[in-house]
């Protein structure tokens, strides 16, 4: 072969010896008579170490070439060639190496075998990633059968049995033990433990899913199990309640710093959870679920003392969102079943204030029994209706859970109206005032709306400068305008929109302003937003904000809307204390006159009025 620039012959054996591919010649007897610069890189023998030593060296055998069989004369002449062919090099160092290797025979103008030309390449990455790819699947596959099997139930306590089980079993993660925790309060609570924590405990469950094929089965088999068999695992959950202000706790630590950990490798303070553990190693993730901490999950091996590593660690982790999105559902589920359990006593308790309304025949009575029956039944509906629609996107249609909550928020929109209504049948008391830190009404208020306005994705603000005196009011009735004004405003408002609510003094009145992003009133209806029964959606019942303007005119007070398609803002301003409780005693002297002139016969009363006239009253 020749250079076509130069016309000089190119010698091949020199390319190869010079290659940084890997490639060496071993004659008939085994000896290596040729190694190139590829093979010292690879192997680490230099070419004065490897040429005339035994090619077992590097590979004990050369792979056969195909099996001999007679050929035709003219083919004595042909290489044979392995494609292919993949074995295990053995480096200078000791280690092994991985290779597809491609050998080929080389004979002479006779047809004699002189020897093989061996061709290599390194396959350990290739090797790697294909270890790699099959964790990932089994990954997946192990996430997706959790995600199955805790998508088929919302009772809380079969959720964490499948989430631990997950945890614990062989065809899982694989832990002997599993403790998952959640916040309650100011503390964190161990709710369930699982595992075993000794051979002896071992030898009595572990032979009994070692025939299951799969972690679904698993799984199966232990929510069919009682779980109140007693175990060592249950005796250290058992009240294991940790404040969150210990802050030196490494599951305080994982949540605070949203991390896992392993433990004593991490080098955290944990002491007191390994002695309670009574376990040398353990592993420590964070249940994260909306970017908060919800609880935690500790997890060891005190039987087998197999090690902790980080592909475990890893493992545990991705589980670990999976089960706190499932523990917050459920968790919520229960709430609004316990919520619902409740409805029924209400239902009856409105019908009986409903037909206390009707009979009565004084508006301050009527009044007094509205204000009861929307502190105690209006504002745990609010919640219970928010919880539920929040959960019911989550769940499946057609599931026994998606009939439940289907049931629960019709009954809720029905309790609702029938308090609207009940509402519409009487007058707004004069107020009682006294002085209102707002910012902790509009929390309040907030606290009730914050499911449903989470669940739309809605951003609730808040602007109440410390500097503005706190208003004088009648605390009750603003809690339940407000509470209606920030409900509409959520309600409206698309994903991704704020609602603010904000305080301040103008012109020698407190103004308050409740604000939206939403779609905005049409200018040809903002005159009617406050009569009865207005909405701008058919889907919302919208008795409540004649009630609002009613409370704020017992305040003294003016309602004034604007309203655009990029929002409404609802602004209600009212006097000054001293001027509104001048105002309030002379409307409570007003009212009182016109009740005691009630009770008397038509006759003095008209004697009366005629006096008051008179005197220009």
């Amino acid at each position: 072969m020749s250079d076509s620039r130069t016309n000089q012959p190119v010698d091949l054996a020199e390319v190869l010896l010079r290659s940084a591919d890997p490639f060496f010649f071993v004659d008939d007897a085994g000896i290596i008579r040729a190694w190139n610069f590829g093979a010292e890189l690879l192997l680490g023998w230099t070419r004065d170490e490897a040429l005339g030593a035994e090619v077992s060296i590097v590979l004990p055998e050369i792979p056969p070439g195909p099996p001999s069989e007679e050929e035709p004369e003219e083919s004595l002449h042909d290489s044979v060639v392995a494609e292919n062919f993949q074995t295990v090099f053995k480096a200078k160092d000791g280690h092994q190496i991985p290779v597809k290797i491609t050998v080929t025979l080389i004979r002479d103008e006779n047809g004699v075998l002189l020897g093989s030309a061996v061709n290599a390449r390194n396959v350990a990455r290739e090797k790697a990633l294909e270890q790699e790819l099959r964790w990932r699947i089994g990954e997946m596959e192990m996430l997706d059968n959790v995600a199955r099997a805790v998508q088929s139930t919302l009772d809380i306590q079969r959720v964490l049995r499948i989430i631990l089980t997950a945890f614990t079993a062989g065809s899982g993660l694989g832990f002997n033990r599993a403790i998952l925790f959640l916040v309650s309060g100011s503390l964190l609570e161990a709710r369930l433990g699982i595992g075993s924590s000794n051979w002896e405990e071992a030898g009595r469950m572990w032979p009994r899913v070692a025939d299951k094929p799969d972690l679904q089965s698993v799984i199966d088999f232990v929510l069919a199990e009682d779980d109140t068999t007693p175990s060592v695992v249950h005796e250290i959950a058992r009240d294991w309640r940790i404040p969150l202000e210990e802050a030196e706790n490494p599951l305080i630590i994982c949540m605070r710093e949203k991390r896992s950990l392993i433990w004593p490798d991490s080098g955290d303070p944990g002491g007191s959870v390994a002695e309670k553990l009574r376990s040398p190693m353990f592993a420590a993730v964070p249940l994260l679920h909306g970017g908060r901490a919800i609880g935690a999950v500790l997890a060891d091996n005190v039987v087998t003392g197999r090690p902790i590593d980080e592909h475990a660690v890893r493992l545990l982790r991705l589980m670990a969102g999976s089960a706190a999105s499932a523990i917050s559902n459920a968790r919520l589920y229960e709430e609004v079943t316990r919520h619902a359990q409740n409805l029924e006593k209400a239902s009856e308790q409105i019908k009986e204030q409903q037909d206390l309304l009707l009979q009565s025949r004084h508006f301050a009575s009527l009044g007094r029994i509205v204000a009861a029956i929307n502190h105690e039944v209006q504002g745990p509906l609010v919640p219970i209706g928010g919880f539920a629609r929040a959960l019911r996107r989550e769940v499946v249609d057609g599931s026994p859970q998606a009939e439940k909550l289907d049931f629960i928020i019709k009954e809720v929109a029905r309790l609702e109206n029938v308090v609207k209504g009940v509402a519409s049948l009487a007058a707004v008391p004069l107020p009682t005032l006294h002085p209102v830190l707002l910012s902790a009404l509009v929390e309040k208020v907030y606290t009730v709306v914050r499911a449903d306005a989470g669940a739309r994705g809605v951003i609730l603000e808040s602007d109440i400068p410390p500097d503005v005196p706190p208003p004088h009011i009648d605390h009750d009735q603003w809690y339940q305008a407000l509470l209606v004004l920030v409900s509409r405003a959520v309600e409206v408002t698309p994903d991704g929109g704020t609602v603010s609510t904000s305080l301040r003094v103008e012109h020698g009145r407190y103004v308050i302003r409740v604000s939206d992003s939403g779609p905005g009133i049409p200018q040809n209806q903002i005159s009617k937003a406050f009569g009865p029964f207005f909405s701008t959606q058919p889907s919302l019942e919208a008795a409540g904000l004649n009630v609002v303007a009613e409370i704020v005119r017992r305040h003294f007070g003016r309602v004034s809307v604007q309203s655009s398609a990029t929002g409404t803002t609802v602004a209600v301003d009212f006097p000054m204390a001293d001027e509104l409780y001048r105002l309030v005693e002379k409307e409570r002297a007003d009212e009182s006159n016109e009740d005691r002139i009630g009770l008397l016969d038509p006759l003095t009363q008209e004697v009366l009025s005629s006096a008051s006239l008179a005197n220009g009253n």
